[in-house]
């Protein structure tokens, strides 16, 4: 990318509800660059469906909302730092169930509404 565009990128993969996996990340991204010029949150997850609202496992649902909605959160406050002071994009990306929820898969669509 860097050869052809000019551009340096950096794909990282972590999980984005451990503290631990986003401190790695940071020092990963520090070692590399300077500054971050664009973050693009792509994490997405689905955890208990399908299911009924009514019978949804509630450990299932948390899960699905801290890793869509939260860790999207997580990520952003994390990079931050970097992006200040100079013109930065951060490009989240959701899901038309955010829109038009699934049959059974609240816990997606809400976080991806979120």
């Amino acid at each position: 990318m860097k050869e052809k565009h000019g551009v340096k990128i950096l794909a990282v993969d972590l999980d984005v509800t451990s503290h631990d996996s986003l401190q790695q990340m940071m020092e990963k991204i520090k070692k590399q660059f300077d500054c971050i010029d664009t973050l693009v949150n792509n994490a997405g997850a689905s955890f208990g469906a399908p299911s009924p609202v009514q019978t949804y496992n509630e450990e299932a649902w948390m899960k699905t909302i801290d890793v869509n909605l939260h860790g999207t959160f997580r990520v952003s406050r994390a990079v931050l730092p970097m992006m200040t002071g100079k013109p930065a994009a951060i490009v989240n990306i959701a899901s038309r169930a955010g829109k038009t929820p699934p049959l059974a898969n609240g816990a997606y669509a809400v976080a991806k509404a979120g």
